[in-house]
């Protein structure tokens, strides 16, 4: 049992759980490189995540190895969502505003969203992109910025903050979308409910008035001349 156990064995950092995992950690396990074997994806795995050379992992001593890739199990798991956002957020000394509420949204915002939700090809480590729709520097208008400067900042948020934010707003948003449903739903049924069908001749009298000279902008003189 004790075999690869050393008394000098030494804790190297590393992340270890969802909180401590920013979307830049997540975007790079993301580009691992599929057609490699599962040990080698394991060992770019564990490089990741301890910010450590392929070469100096593999110098390791097998007791240290075997814990880094223990330490890894982590991702195996299901990422927790958090109940409450924040609505403030500093990345890289700069400040941010997070948008909690819907009609402090403008509507390039809204449409921005429903195109990212809509593409297939999005993935959870494309969650930045999602981000910088409901992240806004302070005092900036959304979109009069450099979106890719922010994007770059919001890569260092927390995967578990990031998640967070985007299913509370995923919430958010199909519920504004249902009540604007219900809402155009509700003045139908009243416009039917109020309409009254003209008669024949009523419709000719509407059809003639609305072409008759009193409907035009001309000018006429007391004989009736123009």
């Amino acid at each position: 049992m004790g075999l690869f156990k050393r008394k000098d064995k030494k804790t190297i950092p590393m992340i270890d759980s969802w909180d401590k995992l920013s979307l830049r950690k997540l975007k790079q396990i993301s580009e691992i490189d599929e057609e490699i074997s599962d040990l080698m994806k394991q060992m770019e795995l564990i490089s990741i995540l301890a910010d450590m050379d392929i070469d100096v992992l593999g110098n390791l001593p097998i007791d240290e190895y075997a814990d880094l890739a223990k330490r890894s199990q982590f991702l195996n798991k299901e990422c927790p969502t958090p109940n409450k956002i924040r609505k403030h957020i500093n990345l890289n000394g700069r400040d941010y505003d997070i948008v909690t509420d819907p009609r402090k949204m403008n509507a390039a915002q809204f449409i921005d969203f429903n195109n990212l939700r809509a593409n297939d090809d999005m993935r959870t480590s494309d969650l930045s992109k999602f981000m910088t729709v409901f992240i806004v520097p302070k005092g900036k208008v959304y979109g009069e910025y450099d979106m890719e400067a922010v994007e770059n900042d919001l890569l260092e948020m927390s995967v578990v903050e990031a998640r967070g934010i985007f299913f509370t707003w995923q919430k958010v948003l199909m519920a504004s979308v249902m009540g604007i449903g219900n809402y155009l739903e509700r003045k139908k049924r009243k416009m039917r409910k109020n309409y009254v069908p003209m008669r024949k001749g009523e419709e000719m009298i509407s059809a003639v008035a609305d072409i008759s000279p009193s409907k035009r902008n001309t000018k006429r003189d007391g004989d009736g001349n123009r």
